[in-house]
This record gives C-alpha cells, structure tokens and sequence, in this order.
C-alpha cells in the first residue's frame, strides 16, 4: 500500500522522536545533578518535558539514587482451591 520510501522515512522520523525525547529527558537530569551539586542539597523535580511515566521513574531513580522497595511476598489465597472445569472440552 505504501511505498518502501515512505515507510523509511516514517521509521527513521518516529526513531528521531524517541531520540529527541531521551536526550531531552538527559539534559534535564544534568541540569537537575549541575543544579543540587551547586546548592548541595536534593532538589525535587517538578513538572518535565517527559512524558512517559516509565521515563520520569527513571530520571527519578537516577535523580535520587536510592532503589524502590519490593513488595514482600503474599501467600496465594485460592492455590489450594480446588475449581470445577468450566468447558465441555474439560469434563469427563
């Protein structure tokens, strides 16, 4: 339906978006580290040009250094339930 040459260009633009967006998000980071090592004091992040919510965890990790906390593990409650086969394919 579309040209090769069309699909390229739409590959490479989309891969120039992506790109702008983490360089962006790392010039952000910079001047956020510039900024607390100047000041010696933590700086809380306001509002970003980022706009993925996986990208602002990361500059957040990266910005504060300290690692999120795992849930503790949780005992599953129906794993000794036993259940009626539901199918016409399941039942004897």
């Amino acid at each position: 339906m579309y040209s090769n040459k069309y699909e390229v260009a739409l590959k490479e633009k989309m891969l120039l978006k992506l790109e702008k967006d983490r360089l962006v998000a790392k010039v952000e980071n910079m001047e956020l580290s510039l900024k607390q090592m100047e000041e010696d004091k933590p700086i809380v992040q306001t509002d970003s040009p980022i706009k993925s919510t996986k990208a602002k965890n990361r500059a957040l990790l990266k910005m504060t250094g300290v690692p999120s906390v795992l849930p503790k593990e949780r005992a599953n409650p129906n794993l000794l339930e036993i259940y009626e086969p539901t199918g016409t394919h399941l039942s004897c």
